[in-house]
């Protein structure tokens, strides 16, 4: 998919899903981060099923949280511990994720490839009997949640394996109980009320503590030592979930999410197979005359790029340069991008142009199809007209004004051009 679409249908869901109009989507670098007014996210591989299948899920997500998730109880939760955090954050993902596949539908198969994305990559992982008690009751509360009220149903065998062994650590009754609370998510309307849920739960484990069995009426010996045996196990494991590190748990959804993007990112930034270029878009510098300026972008585009090995790229498109290409001859760039739809070819003087030239000859705000002939015609005498040895075929703009079926028209004509000037 091409990035300026992807962004663009971002944007759209983000204006729509967060109900808000002030929300900045960018896919950019190679790192993730929010600040509760724009979503940033790294530019992988976009012919990559996986990364586009996390980069969709993390946008609905992310974006759910801006929108539903008030980020005062978030900071409270965390004054309360790591474990309580991280029952916590598994209730309000759970109810956050189902208020956005309530307002926006078209986000649950997102979501639900999100997950699967997790069971393979083993965030989301089949409990065993090794696991510590806080990661367990946490399994219980995250594979329940998403199974049972998020309809997740990969987790389904996680969710059952991770019942039974709790129910093996702290009897029945106590998970029938936990059960009763985690059903009341549908109804919570906010994150206050996911931390209120944890509140209880933590309540209830406590409780487990000072209520360790059924039979306290026994008055046999053998039956009130094996019940101070239960008693005891009870109480550890209450008291690790209690003290558990983060090292103990499940660790965040969104912090694994955005680890995997930015790994993805990272691969293909050091792929060999892909060349590294910063790439200027100027559409307005070609109004500016004044050498002062110009002399200041030269030097700031100097300082962007000392020390890195990259390939440059100043493009110009939607602008008419015929008065003044001879200023940006000498721009500190490998590449010089030319809006040759606007800039009319015979207003050139014949002119040596020591860099390559990226050749806007594919009209990108016209339906109208170029014919391949004509294409051709115009880059060769591009190239004697500027003396270049290299010429590359670009659109004269993002193809985001045009229907993407004419888009797509045009993208393979610039394919069967490319093919045949190989040949």
């Amino acid at each position: 998919m091409n990035k300026s679409k992807l962004l663009k249908r971002f944007r759209m869901l983000s204006r729509v899903m967060s109900n808000r109009g002030d929300i900045t989507i960018n896919l950019t670098g190679n790192r993730c981060y929010t600040d509760y007014n724009s979503i940033t996210l790294p530019v992988g591989d976009l012919e990559n099923p996986d990364y586009l299948e996390l980069l969709e899920g993390a946008i609905d997500h992310e974006v759910g949280h801006l929108r539903w998730t008030d980020r005062t109880w978030t900071a409270k939760s965390y004054e309360k511990g790591a474990f309580f955090n991280a029952i916590r954050n598994g209730i309000e993902d759970i109810r956050m994720e189902r208020m956005v596949c309530l307002e926006w539908p078209g986000a649950i198969l997102n979501l639900s490839k999100m997950v699967t994305q997790g069971i393979k990559k083993g965030w989301f992982s089949k409990p065993t009997d090794s696991f510590p008690p806080s990661l367990l009751l946490q399994a219980v509360v995250v594979y329940y949640g998403r199974y049972k009220i998020n309809n997740q149903v990969q987790l389904k065998e996680f969710c059952e394996i991770a019942l039974a062994l709790l129910t093996d650590c702290i009897g029945q009754k106590p998970v029938q109980d936990l059960i009763l609370l985690l059903d009341t998510i549908p109804t919570l309307q906010s994150n206050q009320h996911s931390y209120e849920l944890t509140e209880q739960i933590i309540q209830l484990l406590k409780k487990i503590e000072f209520e360790p069995g059924d039979s306290q009426g026994d008055d046999s010996g053998d039956s009130q030592g094996q019940n101070s045996n239960v008693s005891q196990q009870v109480i550890n494991f209450v008291n690790e979930c209690l003290n558990a590190d983060e090292s103990q748990l499940m660790a965040d959804l969104h912090e694994q999410v955005n680890n995997e993007l930015e790994k993805m990112a990272d691969e293909v930034r050091s792929s060999n197979d892909m060349e590294q270029l910063i790439q200027f878009n100027a559409p307005s510098l070609a109004k500016v005359q004044e050498k002062e300026q110009l002399n200041m972008i030269k030097k700031v585009m100097n300082n962007v790029t000392k020390g890195l090995n990259v390939t440059t790229c100043l493009n110009l498109w939607g602008s008419d340069i015929s008065n003044t290409i001879n200023e940006f001859i000498e721009f500190p760039v490998d590449i010089i991008g030319i809006d040759f739809v606007t800039t009319k070819i015979d207003k050139y003087d014949p002119i040596t142009i020591n860099k390559m030239l990226a050749c806007g000859l594919i009209d990108a705000k016209n339906t109208k199809m170029e014919e391949k002939k004509q294409i051709i015609q115009k880059l060769k005498a591009i190239k004697k007209l500027f003396g270049v040895n290299s010429v590359s075929l670009i659109p004269s703009w993002d193809f985001e004004f045009i229907p993407e079926t004419f888009a797509k028209k045009k993208i393979e004509l610039m394919k069967l051009i490319k093919e045949e000037q190989r040949g």
